[in-house]
């Protein structure tokens, strides 16, 4: 790629950077491709009120149509401007009352002189009136991609050219459509041009050197207030709501009585097989490590569907992430042990990590005078519980990310459950993370307010729609790993290790 060395790049969001200058603009063309020519020939008459005023103007300066450009004119260019509009009747098309309503909501908006004769006529300026007039404009105008973006662009391309400040060479492409552009030109003749306008806007669309974009946006906070998406609907939707119950559906009381009976029938199978099958007293790793893995998973099961509120990825996740991470480590567990078991491996790796949580906790009650004696005794547990199998003195702590040195996404590959890992323990994996991703899917929503530039506003926790389908896929996941587990226990049995 071209290196551009130094070269000072910035990215420039339309909407956020550039929209705000644009207001008169998008407000002239907003209505039709017809206003690409009306707006074109108020710019070329107000071009013609001010000329003699603006000889002494930068080099860099065009006259086209932002506020900006309207604030820079000198004080006689503004008053031959306002004569030139009260002269012809043209002053209340040019300034739409809208507009004195809203840029008298700012402070120091640029271009507010625009608006002096309606002050002076007594206009009554209200919020009110100039978030309908205001709302609107901005709604359509907000992609940088849009129609009325491209047009606002389009004319700022137009000023440029016809300033001598741009010059198209005879190979431009595009060159030979723009005297018919928009009114006369098909859709992808169309196309064609607004792709080409936008780069062209890109590259050379000189950039305000104000505050007034940071100031509008800041200020609108103030101004409108946020608009919750479907707020009107609410009492519609609860109307109809209401006039489509069905008695005979069943209720949440009577599905979740439904998941308790499963999960209880689910728990009786997993314990009947568990301790009833004879384990191996002389090398119980396997049993042990087995039987301990799914019972777990049984158990986050069962605490789970109590909590309806629970059945979403929002909030179930580390129950769906536990019993997939379950599913891949017993697979594992059973796909390595004839080369290499690794139950003494999990157990050991496990309890190093308690070790080493005894340690910090036996480091930390030496640096205090007197420690509590809840801590003492919660350092007696972990003492106890570390030396049930082997005295710690003799016990390894593993540091690594993962008992048998292979992380979770190569041991589903070994298993077969890549698939399983991309598209459940990923996805999982960042709720219970709190990526941003997650945090944008559910913790907030979008104001309706494209005065707001549509930021995210937080949702009521209420917001989140519980279903079937999340719960039932823990079942069927919980229920598919007992199966397994009941498969592999019997199996011992047949076949008891010698």
């Amino acid at each position: 790629m071209l290196s551009m060395g130094s070269a000072p790049f910035e990215f420039v969001n339309w909407a956020r950077d550039r929209l705000p200058d644009y207001l008169w603009v998008a407000a002239q063309l907003h209505g039709g491709k017809e206003r690409v020519l009306t707006t074109a020939v108020q710019l070329d008459l107000a071009s013609a009120a001010i000329a003699e005023h603006v000889t002494e103007m930068p080099s860099d300066w065009v006259f086209d149509g932002t506020l900006s450009s309207f604030e820079q004119l000198p004080e006689p260019a503004r008053s031959a401007l306002l004569a030139r509009l009260d002269a012809t009747g043209t002053y209340e098309d040019f300034v739409p009352e809208g507009l004195a309503h809203t840029l008298a909501q700012y402070k120091d908006a640029p271009g507010a002189w625009l608006i002096a004769p309606w002050i002076d006529r007594g206009l009554e300026v209200t919020t009110s009136a100039a978030e309908d007039w205001l709302r609107p404009v901005i709604a359509a105008a907000l992609g940088g991609q849009g129609t009325l973006a491209t047009r606002s662009k389009a004319l700022t391309i137009r000023q440029l050219l016809k300033a001598g400040r741009v010059h198209l060479g005879e190979n431009i492409g595009f060159l030979e459509l723009l005297p018919r552009y928009p009114l006369d030109t098909n859709d992808d003749e169309t196309a064609r041009v607004e792709s080409n306008l936008r780069a062209m806007f890109n590259a050379i669309a000189p950039t305000a050197a104000s505050d007034w974009p940071r100031t509008f946006w800041r200020s609108n906070w103030r101004l409108f207030e946020c608009e919750w998406p479907n707020a009107h609907d609410d009492d519609e939707a609860e109307k109809t709501s209401a006039a489509t119950s069905d008695d005979t559906a069943p209720t949440l009381r009577d599905y979740l009585l439904d998941l308790q009976s499963r999960a209880q029938q689910l728990w009786d199978t997993y314990f009947e097989t568990a301790t009833t099958t004879p384990p191996d007293l002389y090398d119980p790793d396997r049993f042990e490590v087995l039987t301990g893995l799914v019972g777990r998973a049984v158990r986050y099961v069962l605490s789970f569907i109590q909590t309806p509120p629970m059945w979403t990825m929002e909030h179930g996740s580390p129950i769906l992430r536990a019993l997939l991470e379950t599913e891949i480590v017993f697979r594992y567990l059973l796909h390595t042990e004839v080369e290499e078991p690794l139950y003494a491996k999990f157990k050991n790796f496990g309890a190093g990590k308690i070790k080493l949580l005894k340690l910090h906790i036996e480091e930390h009650i030496d640096s205090l005078e007197s420690p509590p004696e809840e801590l003492l005794q919660y350092r007696d547990y972990l003492e106890a519980v570390v030396n049930r199998d082997i005295y710690e003195e003799f016990q390894s702590v593993n540091l690594g990310g993962s008992f048998s040195g292979v992380d979770t996404r190569r041991m589903s590959q070994a298993v077969g459950m890549e698939s399983d890992y991309r598209f459940v323990f990923a996805p999982a994996s960042s709720n219970v993370h709190g990526e941003w991703g997650v945090i944008d899917e559910n913790v907030f929503t979008t104001c309706a307010n494209p005065l707001h530039r549509y930021h995210r506003i937080v949702a009521e926790p209420s917001s989140t729609l519980i279903g079937a389908s999340f719960v039932e896929s823990i079942m069927d996941r919980a229920t598919d790993l007992v199966q397994r587990y009941v498969a592999e226990i019997a199996e011992d049995v047949d076949d008891p290790h010698p």
